[in-house]
C-alpha cells in the first residue's frame, strides 16, 4: 500500500518527506534506493552500468530523453531508445565502447560503414563550416548514431542514439526540452 502512495507523489514530494521525522525519512530512503536504482535501470540497455557510467563522465555525455523521463515517473515505454548527447571530443571513445561492449553501429545511408570514418568525417564537417551541418529545431546537432545490441535479447532491446553536439550537451538537452 505504502508503495502505491508514493508511487502516485512526484520525485520532489518523495524527497520532501525524508525531513518530517525518523519514520518519514526510513520510508522515503527505502523506497528511493529500491525504486531509483539507476544502476538497476540501465542494466536493461547495457550489461554493464558502471563502466556505461565511467564512460558517460569520462567523454562529458548525458543521457537525457524518454529514459531519464522513465527513470525518474518510474514507468516504462515500449519502443524507446536511450539517448546520449556528447561532444565531438568525446564521440569516436563513447562509439567504440559501445561497440568493445558488444553494441553494432547501424548506419544511416548517409554514413560511412565504418562508426569511426563516419564519426570522423561529422567531426571534420563541423570544424570545416565552423557549425553543425544539421539542425533540429534550435538544437545543433552535428550528426546521430544509432547503436543496437548484438545480443538483442530480453534485457538489452533498447537502443542507443548516440548525439553529437556541437554545444555542451546539458545545453543542447535544455535548449531542446525547456519553453521560452
Amino acid at each position: 500500500i505504502i508503495d502505491k502512495i508514493l508511487h502516485n507523489l512526484s520525485p520532489a514530494s518523495v524527497v520532501q518527506l525524508k525531513p518530517l521525522n525518523r519514520f518519514f525519512n526510513c520510508l522515503a530512503s527505502t523506497y528511493i534506493a529500491r525504486v531509483w536504482d539507476w544502476n538497476k535501470f540501465m542494466r536493461r540497455i547495457v550489461p554493464n552500468p558502471e563502466s556505461f557510467r565511467d564512460i558517460l563522465m569520462q567523454t562529458q555525455a548525458i543521457v537525457s530523453g524518454s529514459q531519464t523521463t522513465q527513470f525518474f515517473s518510474r514507468t516504462e515505454y515500449p519502443q524507446s531508445d536511450c539517448d546520449v548527447y556528447v561532444e565531438p571530443h568525446g564521440l569516436i571513445h563513447l562509439g567504440q565502447w559501445l561497440e568493445h561492449n558488444g553494441f553494432i553501429f547501424r548506419r544511416k545511408r548517409s554514413q560511412h560503414f565504418s562508426f569511426k570514418i563516419a564519426a570522423l568525417t561529422a567531426i571534420y564537417r563541423s570544424e570545416l563550416y565552423r557549425k553543425p551541418p544539421v539542425h533540429y529545431g534550435a538544437t545543433p546537432i552535428i550528426d546521430v548514431y544509432l547503436f543496437e545490441h548484438s545480443d538483442a535479447g530480453p534485457s538489452h532491446k533498447i537502443p542507443i542514439q548516440v548525439i553529437a553536439v556541437g554545444i555542451k550537451p546539458i545545453d543542447c538537452v535544455l535548449r531542446f526540452h525547456s519553453s521560452k
